[in-house]
């Protein structure tokens, strides 16, 4: 009898739902509910349970009548999308060099595969021929917004005040950030360094300007250097290449034998100033990057590097962001919970003990 009820439903979807197949037709031709197809095809965590046998009547009707999910109905039906915004800056997006791209590809990868995991759908959001206005960035084509590293605290601050949901990657400048444990990567690289012997390590940092990221690893190395009894004066924070090549050019025993930068892009510039030296990596020099990036893969010598886990922090991107979304229906959304992922350092080819001479 079921089988004749399912028929006959069948029967009158055909007759009455011309070309287009709507979620309603599958609930006729199923005889269930429009509630009860619409959970079999959310596929989202947390959604109603079905009972195998009405899933797969259910299933088995839309094969039937060919139907196809139409998510921008559905994002009406429920206000969600189930999709989120990732924002590059456009250094990222712009740069003319391959090395400097890596970094921003990497975010969005790493995202991506978070948001896969978590059944949501990515959209990219760089903008090549203008700066980003708000307004196209929060007009509710997204569930929420992913900041990767970017450097304009008011256009930050701005999105934060329309009350989208938002969760920083790296660098921050409002209340939900991820990030690596900047301060602990670089006193891994600095306790490396000693581990092998040097005495005298240079930093080549990040750009200044209240950036997160390159502030609290300079902070993280000049402690690290403190920690372990090391000469400030023969351990300075380098700002710039011109900087870097002038501490390089140094005689023998007042130049830095070892050097930590700011980021792999950055370390990848510094063998290229040792090779312009003349100083040979790393028998005359060694040195970290940060990021264990493909560009550390890639360099002669293959970079020692820290590890940020882009993964992990996606993963927590996502979570947060999630819970975020979710909580703005809430009397009390959750409270800002910037989040310190934990980094691990990767050795290579490009750290050595100091030269005798060199000490």
């Amino acid at each position: 009898m079921q089988r004749r009820l399912e028929r006959s439903n069948l029967k009158t979807v055909q007759r009455g739902s011309g070309n287009r197949v709507t979620i309603l037709d599958v609930a006729r031709a199923a005889g269930v509910s429009k509630s009860t197809v619409a959970n079999v095809f959310s596929g989202l965590p947390g959604g109603v349970t079905v009972q195998e046998e009405t899933r797969r009547r259910v299933l088995e009707a839309a094969q039937r009548l060919d139907y196809r999910k139409n998510a921008v109905a559905a994002a009406f039906s429920s206000g969600r999308t189930h999709t989120i915004g990732v924002l590059l800056p456009q250094h990222h997006v712009l740069a003319t060099s391959r090395v400097y791209r890596t970094y921003g590809q990497d975010v969005f990868v790493a995202v991506f595969d978070a948001a896969c995991r978590a059944n949501l759908r990515v959209t990219s959001l760089p903008n090549l021929d203008r700066e980003p206005r708000v307004a196209d960035l929060t007009d509710r084509r997204v569930d929420g917004l992913i900041l990767a590293s970017l450097r304009d605290p008011d256009l930050v601050r701005a999105i934060y005040a329309t009350g989208t949901p938002c969760v920083e990657i790296g660098s921050g400048f409002g209340p939900h950030l991820i990030h690596p444990d900047n301060e602990g990567g670089a006193a891994l690289a600095v306790a490396h360094l000693t581990g092998l012997g040097h005495r005298r390590i240079a930093h080549f940092r990040g750009p200044r300007g209240g950036y997160y990221a390159a502030d609290r690893r300079a902070d993280g190395f000049e402690s690290a250097c403190r920690t372990h009894g090391l000469d400030p004066g023969r351990c300075p924070v380098l700002d710039t290449p011109e900087d870097v090549a002038e501490a390089l050019g140094l005689p023998r025993g007042d130049r830095p034998t070892a050097l930590f930068a700011f980021n792999d892009c950055q370390a990848s510039d510094v063998l290229d100033i040792a090779e312009e030296r003349g100083l040979r990596v790393p028998g005359d020099l060694s040195v970290v990057g940060f990021d264990n990036s493909v560009v550390s893969e890639l360099t002669r010598p293959r970079l020692t590097t820290i590890d940020n886990a882009l993964g992990a922090q996606a993963d927590a991107a996502i979570a947060l962001l999630l819970s975020l979304r979710d909580g703005s229906e809430l009397p009390e959304p959750p409270a800002p919970a910037p989040v310190c992922v934990p980094t691990h350092l990767v050795p290579r080819h490009s750290t050595a003990p100091p030269a005798r001479t060199g000490r």
